[in-house]
């Protein structure tokens, strides 16, 4: 269960990574021409970029040692990631940008499906390969030993 834990999560990892940079690239190409939300898109790309590399560089880590230290961190990394998009994403769907425009009705429904439209090719694939991360780091979890469980498996002479 550690190695496909650690497999998981480098999995995971790697293709956040790609979304990642493709959301920044998208982004910066949206702010050059000035689009609305591309701060938004960019932003959480770089986050999804930073937690996508620690989960691969943790899932590496759990392939190598047998430290549930290492489990551990993998799975805090992914769920903070994870804890981050649900933050942005819950509030943004159910109520809206906190900064929508009250004048005209079609204006706001406009507006409003405008940031779904965002949130929804934006962050979400991001989110999904930090779930990825997630179920690898409770199996990585699960999989290692303890430390006496490993001295209880010596050899004695």
């Amino acid at each position: 269960m550690k190695k496909g834990g650690g497999v998981l999560s480098i999995i995971g990892g790697s293709a956040g990574i790609i979304e990642s940079i493709t959301l920044i690239l998208t982004a910066a190409i949206g702010l050059r021409f000035g689009t609305e939300f591309s701060a938004l898109s960019f932003s959480m790309g770089w986050v999804g970029l930073i937690f996508s590399l620690a989960l691969v560089l943790l899932g590496a880590l759990v392939l190598r040692s047998s430290k549930r230290a290492h489990a551990l961190q993998s799975l805090v990394c992914a769920s903070v990631g994870v804890f981050l998009a649900v933050c942005v994403f819950v509030p943004m769907l159910l109520f809206g940008p906190l900064n929508e425009p009250q004048d005209s009705t079609f204006f706001a429904s406009r507006y409003t499906a405008e940031v779904y439209g965002v949130l929804w090719s934006s962050g979400w694939y991001i989110g999904i390969f930090l779930v990825f991360g997630v179920v690898g780091g409770v199996l990585s979890t699960i999989g290692t030993r303890t430390p006496e469980a490993v001295l209880d498996e010596t050899p004695n002479e």
